[in-house]
């Protein structure tokens, strides 16, 4: 009796054992992100960006092309009002296109634009931050890590951002820039999302 019972219980641990060997443990998810997006050459995305302020809510559709090591550009396409313009940031050099065929170069100031929708941005922000975070959450569409970290000045209207990735596909849900009230100011949310694409 004693000895079924103990073959029993090393066939139970031994099972336990074998199930989980082939499951990824968040420290497996995190290397594997950390992997795909430490050196992206390019990406292109189309993205849903809210943007809130003390004015109201306002909600862009948008496309997304980065390609290393500097060029990004956001170009709007919905609503229409706004369609065909956006910014593209080339190394130093920041243009406002308007949607006329016109372009504007801006001040360095419009780079804050960019570190608030880009996931190639976020990146390199939250290696430099001295305060970072990373958790696992489930929901209802599978479980995602949420990266999330402080940012470095005084503008109250980007104190901290927060990643999320989908843990069964590695690409990113969402991207949210909080205010120093931690309410959101900006959040992208990624529809479609490429990266490393051969050309």
């Amino acid at each position: 009796m004693k000895k079924s019972i103990t073959a029993v219980i090393a066939a139970a641990i031994l099972m336990i054992s074998l199930c989980s060997c082939g499951r990824k443990t968040e420290h497996d998810h995190y290397k594997e992100i950390y992997k795909r997006y430490n050196d992206i050459q390019n990406f292109s995305a189309t993205v849903e960006m809210t943007v809130q302020n003390s004015q109201g809510k306002s909600v862009y559709t948008a496309e997304q092309k980065y390609k290393a090591p500097d060029l990004f550009e956001v170009i709007f396409t919905e609503p229409q009002s706004v369609s065909g313009s956006g910014y593209v940031f080339d190394g130093e050099t920041v243009l406002l296109k308007s949607g006329f065929g016109h372009s504007e170069e801006l001040n360095a100031v419009s780079a804050l634009v960019r570190s608030s929708v880009s996931v190639e941005d976020f990146f390199e922000e939250f290696y430099k931050s001295e305060e970072t975070s990373v958790t696992t959450e489930a929901t209802v569409s599978g479980k995602q890590t949420c990266f999330s970290c402080f940012l470095p000045g005084k503008n109250k209207n980007r104190f901290s951002q927060s990643l999320w990735i989908n843990n069964d596909t590695y690409l990113p849900i969402r991207l949210v820039t909080y205010g120093i009230d931690e309410k959101p100011t900006v959040t992208v949310e990624f529809c479609e999302f490429v990266r490393n694409e051969k050309k």
